[in-house]
């Protein structure tokens, strides 16, 4: 008479256990390079438009200049878009969105600037595409890269070419590949603001 072998409840048990333990470890690490990925191709953006703000400024001894733009303190935050189409439209965020909801108070001062991308086109040719680069909780989005231009009383003594800021976001709490970082803290959203003075 032939005897039935198999697995046994527990053994079956502690395959399923190892299993599940294995997959959150892949889980982790595949989160973790997908930050990483995110993080090198942002500040490999920074860069690129970094150089291009920096060669407009030696030949027209300004930064570019948002005339398209009115905004309310003399500063203006824009979002650095490729094309006048803006980006994809994505997690709570329009076309010319790189902040939301917009109902966040500095969400509203996030714009788009033809004059600006024009400017910067005619160093760079293209200008690098960073509208998957989002960080998200689901109420609150961040993505892409920003330039910040103050001038007038606004601006500090001592640049006279006009203060200007590239910002990015990375996740979390992390070292900023460029820049000075702070943690900010949007909802159930933590995220690391990286900041590059042009001087």
């Amino acid at each position: 008479m032939k005897t039935m072998s198999g697995f046994t409840i527990v053994e079956l048990l502690i395959v399923v256990t190892v299993m599940g333990i294995l997959g959150a470890v892949v889980f982790v690490a595949f989160n973790g390079v997908q930050d990483g990925a995110r993080a090198t191709k942002v500040i490999s953006a920074v860069d690129m438009i970094e150089k291009g703000l920096r060669m407009y400024v030696a030949e027209h001894g300004h930064y570019p200049i948002p005339t398209d733009i009115t905004t309310p303190h003399n500063n203006t935050f824009l979002c650095v878009q490729p094309t006048s189409g803006g980006w994809p439209l994505a997690d709570n965020l329009s076309a010319s969105q790189c902040s939301s909801p917009s109902s966040d108070p500095d969400a509203s001062q996030y714009a788009y600037s033809q004059a600006v991308i024009t400017a910067l086109k005619t160093k760079l040719g293209s200008i690098p595409d960073t509208s998957d680069i989002v960080i998200s909780d689901g109420g609150h989005s961040l993505r892409g890269v920003m330039y910040t231009y103050m001038s007038g009383p606004v601006a500090e003594l001592g640049y006279p070419q006009g203060l200007a800021y590239l910002m990015y976001y990375m996740r979390g709490e992390q070292t900023c590949g460029r820049g000075v970082g702070g943690v900010d803290t949007f909802g159930s959203l933590t995220a690391t603001l990286c900041m590059i003075t042009l001087d």
